[in-house]
Formats: structure tokens, C-alpha cells, sequence
């Protein structure tokens, strides 16, 4: 069996080390006894080609905020639900990432994607609008409520019988309420 040459370093690199495999010249480390869940491992002499191994190269890097919320509004909805779903997944106890959102404008975009047909694209921006809105800062909550979040939270419960999107959008709704309130009280 010929191997074709690969110009991107990673893709020979990973075929190179694959070649034993492919000739059968011996048998796949996972197909021999184990002696725990690292022996395979520990007979390889080192690891194979990991997804941390590839984000070492200086071609793969994690997107920042302003890219992420760019992403918000890409023609794909793959990728809006996947920026929405990142943007979840930073914002989860991090005041500052949180604040940064709102302040890149952030909040308007999720807040329409509430009104999105696809399932997927409205249930990972009502999760991201959760972890915006959950803590001290009212702001958020404030910015959410003028840019029509509440309306557009009931026009998608009405909608939608999927059990993870109704709790999501009670959870917003609930903080968004006591924050609201909390707002109010100390305002008077």
C-alpha cells in the first residue's frame, strides 16, 4: 500500500505515525492485553495525535468575544448555535465576560435569536442569556429588558414544547424579575 504525500505537516504527521498500523506490520496497541487504561498508551512511546497536541499549532487558537458575537450573526445556523453555546459556556461565573458581552452588543443579537426557527440556534441563546443574566449585576438584566428579552422569552415559551428550552427561559425570566424588582426597590 503507497501513502500520498501530505503538505500540511500535521496531516503527514499524523499518517506517518499511523503507517505501522496500515502495513500490519503489528497489532494495534488497544488490541493487546492491558494491564490498566494507560497501558496502550505507555507501549506507544508517546501519544498519538490528541486535539491538544493540534491546538499547539499556531494555526488553531480559541476566537475571541468580538469573533464569537460576530458569529451570532453568521448565515449558518450551526455556527450561531455553536457561537451562542461558547458564549454560554464563557460567560458561566465570569462577571467580567459577562459585562464585555453586553458592552460588544451582544445581548440585542441572542435576544433575536430567540425568535429563530431552528430548535438548536433559540435554545442555545436562551442557555447564554441564562448565564448572562444570573448574578449581582443588574445590568444585564436591564439590558435584556430594553431590548424586548421578556417579550421575546414568552413568544418563545408559547411556542416551543421542548422541557430544557421552558425551564431555561423560566430560569431567565425568574432572575431577570428579581433582579428587576431588587433594581426597583433600590431605586426608590
Amino acid at each position: 500500500m503507497e501513502t500520498l504525500g501530505y503538505d500540511d505537516p500535521i496531516e503527514s504527521e499524523i499518517v506517518d505515525e499511523r503507517i505501522p498500523y496500515l502495513h500490519g506490520s503489528y497489532a494495534a496497541p488497544l488490541a493487546q492485553p492491558e494491564r490498566g487504561s494507560m497501558a496502550s498508551i505507555d507501549r506507544l512511546g508517546k501519544r498519538s495525535p490528541s486535539i491538544d497536541s493540534i491546538r499547539k499549532d499556531p494555526r488553531w487558537r480559541d476566537p475571541d468575544l468580538p469573533e464569537v458575537i460576530a458569529m451570532l450573526s453568521h448565515p449558518i445556523d450551526p455556527v450561531k448555535s455553536n457561537a451562542a453555546a461558547y458564549l454560554q459556556h464563557l460567560c458561566y461565573e465570569n462577571d467580567k465576560i459577562k459585562k464585555d458581552v453586553r458592552h460588544l452588543k451582544g445581548i440585542p443579537i441572542l435576544v433575536s435569536l430567540l425568535d429563530h426557527p431552528k430548535p438548536e440556534v433559540h435554545r442555545k441563546a436562551c442557555g447564554a442569556l441564562r448565564n448572562i443574566s444570573y448574578g449581582k449585576d443588574n445590568e444585564n438584566k436591564v439590558a435584556i429588558k430594553n431590548c424586548d428579552g421578556i417579550p421575546a422569552l414568552i413568544r418563545l415559551l408559547r411556542k416551543t414544547n421542548d422541557m430544557e428550552v421552558r425551564e431555561l427561559i423560566t430560569v431567565v425570566n425568574t432572575l431577570m424579575m428579581i433582579g428587576l424588582q431588587i433594581l426597583v426597590l433600590f431605586c426608590h
